[in-house]
């Protein structure tokens, strides 16, 4: 039987946080998209507690809260590499597919995608698991980029083979996943495909 655990939330009032408040206060004053002052930096922002809060604030058992536990910190540390490497165009939006991409074991415990495969683990896991039985277009925001959502996806992927978090057995048939079905998702996002990504991923299944 799960358990719910709290894991600890950050409330933030750094300028970062401040600024999104003031942001959404001017919209709904409709005052304006922006305020009178310069936006945070990526540097500011990977600082910031609330968003370096990776994951659930509640999860359901012990070993969701150690893999976030576990692989949140890494995500943090891809996204320095991003500031770095001079890549990040937005933060939040590699953070969103960061999390969805550590997401997919945990969700296996609770039947919302392929219960059959072995929670908090990275043993099976598929393109087709990330982009199509998840939910990770349902969390793009306006202005987002469906094809540098699955490039962050993929990047993030590939980072956490390079660490060694994910094995190199499961790791490199993933990244080759990975980049054979990302366009066709990018497809069905933008509006180029209707209906073509579910029959397609659903034969390739009852290929396997």
């Amino acid at each position: 039987m799960m358990t719910a655990e709290r894991r600890s939330a950050h409330a933030c009032d750094c300028y970062c946080c401040d600024w999104e408040r003031e942001r959404a206060r001017l919209r709904r004053a409709g005052l304006g998209p922006w305020p009178n002052r310069p936006i945070y930096t990526s540097e500011m922002r990977l600082a910031c507690g609330a968003f370096r809060q990776l994951g659930p604030v509640q999860t359901f058992c012990r070993q969701e809260r150690d893999w976030w536990d576990r692989h949140g910190p890494h995500a943090l540390r891809w996204m320095r590499e991003l500031i770095h490497l001079e890549l990040d165009d937005d933060l939040a939006r590699s953070k969103h597919g960061a999390e969805h991409l550590l997401a997919m074991p945990c969700d296996r415990s609770r039947g919302i995608v392929s219960p059959h495969r072995p929670p908090f683990s990275w043993e099976a896991l598929d393109a087709r698991e990330i982009f199509f039985d998840g939910y990770l277009a349902l969390g793009l925001r306006p202005g987002w980029s469906a094809y540098r959502l699955a490039q962050d996806v993929g990047g993030f992927a590939t980072y956490l083979v390079r660490v060694g978090l994910i094995p190199p057995r499961v790791g490199g048939p993933l990244l080759e996943d990975i980049e054979r079905w990302a366009p066709t998702w990018v497809a069905q996002v933008e509006g180029e495909v209707e209906g073509a990504v579910e029959g397609e991923a659903s034969r390739a299944r009852d290929e396997e």
